[in-house]
C-alpha cells in the first residue's frame, strides 16, 4: 500500500479448476462414480489502478479452505497429530481483536468430512488441540470407533499463503523475444525497416531476408 489507499494488490478472478466433475474433498471423490478429481482453484491477481503488478512482488492472501489427509499407520484408537500445510488464522474472531493473526486455537479448525464406522453416530475424527506455533493438528478418535491406516479426511480453515507476483505472459514474451534477437542479431549485417509493415523488422543477413516481428505490446 503505497499511497495509503489500500492495497495494492487485489483478487481479481478465481477459476475451479476441474469444474464441473469434480468435488471438494477425497472422500467425495472416492465415493462417487461420477467425480474424477478433487478441485483446484486459480488465482488472477491485478494492480488495484490498472496496468501490472510489480512482478517480485511479495503478498500474502487469506481463504478458507479444506485440506484432504490421510490417516498414518498405527492410529488406532488415537489420538494422532499432522502437520498442515498452510499457516492457520483465526476465523472465528472470539477475543474479538479482529487480528486474523492472534487468537488461533483449535476451534478455528474443524473436520468436514470422514469416515464413520458407524458404531458411534458421527465422523470418527474430530479436531483436539492445535498449535499455531509449529502448526502441528492433534486428532481424536470417536470413542468406540478404530481408523485404519490409509483413511482420508478433510479440515477447513482459514488459510494463510504467501506468494509474490509472477511475470505476466507479456514479459515472457519480451524476454523469450530479447533471448531470439540475440541469437539472430551477430549474423546480421544489414537492417531494413519496410514503411509498409509498423510491426515487422526485416532484417537482411547472410542467408537471404529474414522477416522478424519487432516484439509484443508493452502495453
Amino acid at each position: 500500500d503505497t499511497d495509503g489507499d489500500g492495497f495494492d494488490i487485489l483478487v481479481s478472478e478465481i477459476t475451479v479448476i476441474g469444474a464441473p466433475l469434480c468435488g471438494f474433498t477425497s472422500r467425495q471423490v472416492l465415493e462417487s462414480i461420477e467425480l474424477a478429481q478433487t478441485c483446484g482453484f486459480s488465482m488472477s491477481i491485478d494492480a488495484q489502478r490498472g496496468g501490472d503488478p510489480t512482478i517480485g512482488e511479495s503478498f500474502s492472501v487469506a481463504y478458507r479452505a479444506n485440506e484432504n489427509l490421510i490417516v498414518p499407520q498405527f492410529v488406532g484408537t488415537g489420538p494422532f497429530s499432522v502437520r498442515l500445510r498452510n499457516a492457520v488464522l483465526d476465523s472465528d474472531n472470539a477475543d474479538r481483536d479482529s487480528n486474523l493473526s492472534t487468537g488461533i486455537n483449535a476451534d478455528d479448525i474443524v473436520v468436514v468430512d470422514g469416515p464413520d464406522g458407524g458404531e458411534v453416530t458421527g465422523p470418527d475424527i474430530s479436531v483436539a488441540a492445535f498449535d499455531p506455533n509449529t502448526n502441528i493438528l492433534t486428532l481424536s478418535i470417536q470413542q468406540g470407533e478404530t481408523v485404519a491406516a490409509g483413511e482420508v479426511y478433510s479440515v477447513q480453515y482459514m488459510n494463510r499463503q504467501d506468494a509474490t507476483v509472477p511475470a505476466t505472459s507479456t514479459v515472457t514474451q519480451e524476454r523469450l523475444y530479447l533471448e531470439a534477437m540475440e541469437e539472430i542479431l551477430p549474423g546480421i549485417n544489414k537492417i531494413i525497416v519496410s514503411p509498409e509493415a509498423e510491426s515487422v523488422l526485416i532484417l537482411g543477413g547472410q542467408d537471404g531476408i529474414v522477416p522478424v516481428p519487432v516484439g509484443p505490446n508493452p502495453n
